[in-house]
């Protein structure tokens, strides 16, 4: 139930028009944590951010720890090519970042199947 609550003050404070579809709330829920994950860490709140990406990105291993949904849907929202606001260097840096996150040994398999899919 708390949950919930700070899902719909999250919504609220976006100015998010809610709507009761399950999708909805789905991708809400999942702003909201991986915000909360930034701030946790002394990060801003914007998810779109260069730097915030990069630092999502480096440290996707305990993020994918604090979060409760799926490791796929995690790295297909932290995909650098679906942020209009990049250029294009920032974006190429990104998948930079992504490669070197996929070359490490103790990765979960999982995670780093679902950072392939990325970085093709």
């Amino acid at each position: 139930m708390i949950k919930q609550i700070k899902l719909v003050k999250h919504a609220n404070s976006n100015k998010d028009i809610m709507y009761p579809a399950g999708e909805y709330y789905a991708v809400l829920n999942e702003n909201y944590q991986v915000r909360a994950y930034l701030l946790k860490n002394g990060k801003s709140r914007d998810l779109i951010s260069y730097e915030n990406l990069k630092f999502l990105i480096n440290n996707i291993e305990d993020l994918s720890k604090y979060i409760d949904y799926d490791t796929e849907r995690l790295v297909y929202y932290l995909n650098p090519y679906y942020t209009e606001n990049l250029s294009k260097e920032q974006k190429s840096s990104l998948i930079d970042e992504w490669k070197k996150v996929y070359s490490s040994y103790n990765l979960n398999p999982k995670l780093k199947k679902e950072i392939k899919k990325t970085i093709k």
